[in-house]
């Protein structure tokens, strides 16, 4: 039977039992807001069911008056001290939306159709809400488990989930692994308080099969690509799109064909903490919230920073064709009904090796340090690694080695505008002046595209001023090596436009 509240009750000792109500049916909280679940339709002989893949949905207003009216039994005192039905006041109803956090109702960092590790190293392989995790699981596949598997078993799983793999043209067992700590990371996510690295998939030709293998990880755990999107271009817009992201509690995360320089202090930002802050859309609220998401990103030789590469691991793939979309002879032809068709047997596969690294008492395994991501190294690279794997994390010394660093990008800005412009004293306004009346001039070109690339805009835009001023703020009276020059960007006065700068040859001191 539902609880009875009485609406004559003071508005506090309302909140409490219609929070206490909101406990027994499908309302939780997550990021300051009332959240409850949502199942995608399912056509079944003509009939719609709405019996699919659950998500996490903030609860309206006017759904919270009818989660009150089904979760309760409402009534007044009438006349003669008799009970009259009544219906939720609106005032309650109006409280509690905006309340911010909420006794008794539960926290929902997640929500999971597949088996989750917890961080004791044990695995929830039942529907239901996990109060340890605070996952809720929903929809989980019948999956065969070993009780005690061994490590020879780790190891076989280990060979069950390359196969997976076998047509990708991977040229190294570290970045194979890579695949597989894809695979592992999602599964072990609800058990890892802190980060995770995200997981980088390029290629060295188009048509080579990158958002494929990216994807394929996905469905494995997830039953489902995870949702692609066009990285933002501009740093605002990804610190909306982190927001949306950890707030809806998406399990994983696509950005898909990356190209240029990739940066972005947001997305560093998500990588390196278990806490993501940002604006809510249309608001000025800050919300801050938990980090679930694993990150995927594809891209052809896209360019990454020195930030984001340490926060990644990497797998490279190198086809020994021109036009590797016209390959044949696959092992899996048709690779996501494959991994539909032996979903179950592959997901026992990753839980085998979680399973046996436990049973074996979670053992010490020699691997590198990777800063920020102690908790991961624990929960997934130690069990990967002691199973047989590569270690996944040796891939960053190759990423490093391509990626793009500050200092290479003001060593050619720099250079360029000291080519292009020599030591004459200007403003902002002034050099992009120039660049404008020149812009036919290969000089000026090349200073344009130097700029756009510090300054992180995209080729066909002209940077703002704002962003120009800071970035030769930020490099102020630093010494720079381009190609031919030493150089020194130094403030030469201020005009009522602003600050006024000169690029010279750096002079080198007296001994």
């Amino acid at each position: 039977m539902p609880p009875k509240i009485n609406t004559d009750y003071a508005i506090d000792q309302q909140i409490e039992e219609a929070c206490k109500a909101l406990a027994l049916r499908e309302v939780y909280q997550r990021a300051g807001r009332l959240v409850h679940v949502v199942r995608e339709p399912v056509k079944r002989e003509n009939v719609i069911e709405l019996t699919g893949q659950p998500r996490l949905r903030e609860l309206p207003r006017v759904l919270l008056f009818n989660e009150l009216e089904l979760g309760a039994e409402w009534f007044t005192w009438g006349p003669g001290a008799n009970e009259q039905e009544s219906s939720p006041p609106t005032q309650l109803r109006d409280s509690l939306h905006e309340l911010g956090s909420w006794r008794h109702i539960r926290p929902l960092r997640g929500i999971a159709s597949w088996p989750i590790l917890r961080s004791d190293g044990s695995i929830v392989c039942t529907n239901g809400y996990d109060a340890e995790t605070a996952y809720l699981l929903a929809g989980l596949p019948k999956i065969d488990l070993p009780s005690a598997p061994t490590q020879a078993d780790a190891r076989a799983a280990l060979g069950v989930l390359l196969d997976v793999i076998a047509d990708f043209p991977i040229t190294s067992a570290a970045e194979r692994a890579v695949w597989i700590a894809a695979v592992l990371t999602l599964i072990a996510r609800p058990a890892i308080a802190g980060p995770v690295p995200a997981f980088y998939f390029d290629a060295t030709a188009p048509g080579s099969g990158k958002t494929l293998l990216a994807n394929s990880a996905a469905r494995i755990v997830l039953n489902e690509a995870p949702p692609a999107q066009a990285a933002p271009s501009q740093d605002d817009e990804w610190q909306r799109t982190m927001t949306a992201i950890c707030a809806g509690a998406a399990p994983a995360v696509l950005f898909d064909n990356l190209r240029g320089r990739v940066a972005s202090a947001a997305l560093e930002a998500v990588l390196t903490s278990g806490k993501f802050a940002g604006r809510r859309m249309r608001t000025t609220e800050m919300v801050e919230t938990d980090v679930t998401a694993v990150f995927f990103l594809t891209g052809n030789g896209a360019e990454i920073t020195v930030d984001l590469a340490r926060r990644s691991l990497h797998c490279r793939l190198v086809p020994d064709t021109e036009r590797p979309e016209l390959r044949a002879g696959f092992k899996h032809p048709h690779l996501t009904d494959h991994i539909r068709a032996s979903r179950s047997s592959l997901l026992a596969a990753a839980l085998t090796i979680f399973r046996a690294y436990s049973c074996a008492g979670r053992p010490s395994v020699e691997m590198r340090g990777m800063g920020s991501f102690e908790q991961w190294s624990k929960h997934v690279r130690a069990p990967l690694i002691w199973a047989g794997a590569a270690d996944p994390v040796t891939t960053q010394d190759e990423l490093r080695e391509t990626m793009v660093t500050e200092l290479d990008e003001a060593s050619e800005l720099f250079g360029a505008w000291f080519e292009a412009l020599g030591d004459r004293v200007m403003d902002v306004h002034d050099l992009l002046s120039a660049c404008s009346a020149r812009k036919d001039d290969p000089k000026f070109q090349r200073l344009m595209r130097a700029l756009g690339a510090a300054c992180q805009v995209p080729e066909t835009e002209r940077p703002e001023v704002r962003k120009v001023g800071a970035l030769l703020k930020k490099h102020r009276d630093r010494i720079i090596s381009s190609a031919q020059h030493r150089l020194r960007i130094t403030m030469a006065g201020k005009s009522n436009l602003g600050a006024r700068w000169r690029v010279a040859q750096a002079v080198e001191a007296a001994a």
